[in-house]
């Protein structure tokens, strides 16, 4: 692809036909609400012991979060299968 090629492709409008719609209370409310999920799940992750230790004093990382996006943490692929499965039983149960 060349230089002009791309500055074209850049510059095609497109039209955006999925995603949540930002308005309104919703708007103002949505990073509220992720919050108080995402608490009790990184809650329910701490308390299951699942995810990472780091350090000689074994401190506990099992998700990594900012904003409205969370990583999850495991020491194999087999523990991260645990952890993904505990977090859709909190799901499950939260209602999400």
């Amino acid at each position: 692809m060349t230089a002009g090629n791309y500055a074209a492709l850049c510059q095609r409008a497109f039209q955006c036909v999925v995603g949540i719609r930002q308005c309104g209370l919703c708007g103002i409310l949505s990073p509220v609400l992720f919050n108080m999920y995402a608490d009790v799940l990184i809650n329910q992750l701490r308390c299951t012991g699942l995810g990472c230790y780091v350090g000689s004093v074994a401190y506990y990382v099992g998700c990594i979060a900012y904003a409205d996006d969370m990583i999850l943490l495991s020491s194999s692929v087999k523990m991260l299968q645990k952890v993904g499965t505990a977090y859709k039983d909190q799901w499950i149960i939260l209602g999400i």
